[in-house]
């Protein structure tokens, strides 16, 4: 797994690439949570992973909870049938944002900063 991350105007993002999985969950995390904690909202870019798996998706789910607790707010774009299958499974595709691409993301957080937020 490669990780890749970019800061944009108030935003970072996370691009991940490979499969994703029990050997490396833990530099995923400590990627994410370092990223949340420079500040601003957090996109992950799953659309170069091949295969992720529980931990991997566990490692996600910390760094929802983190960004819910920085008042930060956190999208998954490509997501791919493999982990959307999983997420749904254990209902997580309703605890996270999910959107096509990094676009698509970053317009719905500017429609719900219109809204109050």
């Amino acid at each position: 797994m490669t990780i890749a991350t970019t800061r944009r105007d108030g935003y970072a993002v996370v691009a991940l690439e490979g499969d994703v999985d029990r050997s490396n969950a833990a530099a995923l995390r400590r990627a994410l949570l370092e990223t949340l904690s420079a500040g601003g909202d957090l996109v992950v870019d799953l659309g170069g992973v091949g295969r992720i798996d529980s931990a991997a998706i566990a490692s996600l789910v910390e760094a929802e909870q983190a960004a819910r607790r920085r008042r930060a707010r956190m999208a998954l774009v490509g997501v791919g049938p493999g982990a959307l299958r999983m997420m749904a499974l254990a209902r997580l595709d309703r605890v996270f944002a999910m959107h096509g691409g990094i676009e698509d993301a970053v317009a719905a957080w500017r429609r719900e900063a219109g809204a109050g937020r």
